[in-house]
C-alpha cells in the first residue's frame, strides 16, 4: 500500500499476490504499464511516463547517500534536456531492480529476485534486521544534522 501513496496512485497487487491473470490497465492504452512481476499497474499513478520503480532499493540509503546505485539514473533525470520519460533510455525503464552489487538492472520476469530473500522463506528476520538498520542509519542521520545545526 505504501508504493500507492508514494507513486501518486500506482495500482498494487496485494503484498503476497500478482494482478489477476485478466488485469488490462485502464489508462494509458498506448503504453504498457504493468510491472514485470504483474505487481504494479503504473499507468493509474499521477505521472506514468515520469515515475520510476526500483525493486530492493532502499530510499534511505539514497538519501543517506550510503549507495551509488541512484547516481547514473539521477543524473540522467536532472541532467535531461526536457522532461526524461520511462521510455527515453533502455537501461532506465520503468521498472527496475537493485542488485545486491547495487547496480540497476532492468526488471524481467526472469530476474525477480530480492536481495533479502524471498519472504515466503524464513527471511523474516533478515528483512527485519534490515529494517533496523535502516532506521539506526536515519537516526544516525538526524543526529548529525542537529549535532551540525547545533554548532
Amino acid at each position: 500500500m505504501d508504493l500507492n501513496y508514494s507513486s501518486v496512485g500506482a495500482t498494487c497487487a496485494p503484498f503476497d499476490g500478482t494482478l489477476p491473470a485478466d488485469y488490462e490497465q485502464p489508462l494509458c492504452p498506448d503504453h504498457d504499464h504493468i510491472s514485470p512481476d504483474r505487481k504494479i499497474d503504473a499507468s493509474t499513478c499521477a505521472l506514468p511516463e515520469s515515475t520510476w520503480f526500483i525493486k530492493n532499493a532502499s530510499h534511505l540509503e539514497m538519501l543517506t547517500g550510503s549507495t551509488e546505485i541512484d547516481e547514473p539514473l539521477i543524473d540522467f533525470i536532472l541532467c535531461a534536456e526536457g522532461q526524461p520519460t520511462v521510455w527515453d533510455r533502455a537501461e532506465y525503464p520503468q521498472f527496475l531492480i537493485c542488485t545486491e552489487s547495487h547496480e540497476l538492472e532492468p526488471m524481467t520476469a526472469e530476474n525477480d529476485y530480492s536481495k533479502l530473500g524471498d519472504y515466503k522463506k524464513p527471511a523474516f528476520f533478515a528483512r527485519f534486521r534490515n529494517f533496523f538498520a535502516d532506521v539506526k542509519k536515519l537516526f544516525s542521520l538526524l543526529f548529525a544534522v542537529i549535532k551540525g545545526g547545533a554548532s
